[in-house]
């Protein structure tokens, strides 16, 4: 198989691994040396994988093999704060070596509002777990709680039919030329970890994708997840149970997601802005 290269939230074919299975199993690899589980070889995932002294195979990812529930009971067990230390450690060695924060371009925070902001994540997938995907409703709630609680709201993805005015667009600023290195995926990392450093971000939100994990679990920001029970039990739970900051809202529906309720509203307002809400 050729290798490839691809940005996070990039929808993939099917068989091939997605950046948020790419997470989990580095972390497994870095926890449990002894397994090395299968997975698809592509430059950026590649490079990131031995960024932390890992090799990766060349074959498919063995979905039936349940590897990534394998990777969440190893996290369950075995995470804790040193090991995310260890985990952003190499991605800052590396910024610092290679002058990222010298060389990023203005363009890409250059309109952002004084004060804080939230991340929204849009999920926009055509085939996998579509019920799951972001709804334009959902975002201009969300819209109205950051004016609430007076923070900008950034989004990072693809536009959606009916998105509202008044976000302010990361949108695929992945597919931009200072991401197109041997080390993307870390690069995009610390791009998003750096807005957290410098402009006033309070942390992410959105749908359950494993796109948002990372800022988590390598860099220990806040990431709320929405999703239904029966997309996070089993494994979703045990991973965020272990990981600070990854943490989910429950949310109830039938159907395709809409919109959220008030108690999710208000679950997500308490956890991003504090309990005095």
């Amino acid at each position: 198989m050729k290798p490839f290269k691809v940005p996070i939230g990039k929808v993939l074919k099917t068989n091939e691994i997605e950046f948020g299975e790419i997470y989990h199993t580095v972390i497994w690899r870095f926890l449990d040396n002894n397994y090395c589980p299968e997975f698809v070889e592509f430059d950026s995932g590649k490079n990131f994988a031995e960024l932390y002294g890992q090799l990766p195979c060349t074959s498919k990812l063995d979905r039936n093999g349940h590897i990534l529930q394998h990777s969440a009971n190893c996290i369950f067990e075995h995470f804790h704060p040193g090991i995310q230390e260890a985990l952003w450690g190499r991605i800052s060695e590396l910024a610092s070596n290679e002058k990222w924060e010298e060389t990023l371009p203005e363009e890409l925070t250059k309109g952002f509002n004084e004060g804080n902001k939230l991340l929204l994540w849009i999920r926009n997938k055509p085939t996998h777990a579509t019920h799951r995907n972001t709804s334009a409703d959902s975002v201009s709630q969300l819209l109205k709680l950051c004016t609430k609680n007076d923070t900008e709201l950034l989004t990072i993805g693809p536009d959606i039919e009916g998105m509202p005015s008044g976000c302010n667009k990361l949108g695929e600023y992945y597919t931009q030329d200072w991401f197109k290195s041997s080390h993307s995926i870390a690069k995009q990392l610390w791009f998003l970890n750096h807005l957290h450093e410098k402009h006033g971000v309070l942390g992410s939100v959105g749908m359950m994708s494993g796109a948002m994990d990372g800022l988590a679990m390598f860099c220990g920001r806040k990431v709320v997840y929405i999703a239904q029970r029966s997309d996070v039990v089993p494994r979703m739970l045990k991973v965020s149970s272990a990981v600070p900051n990854l943490e989910w809202v429950e949310s109830f529906y039938s159907g395709n997601f809409k919109r959220l309720s008030d108690f999710e509203l208000s679950d997500i307002e308490r956890r991003i802005w504090g309990d005095n809400h």
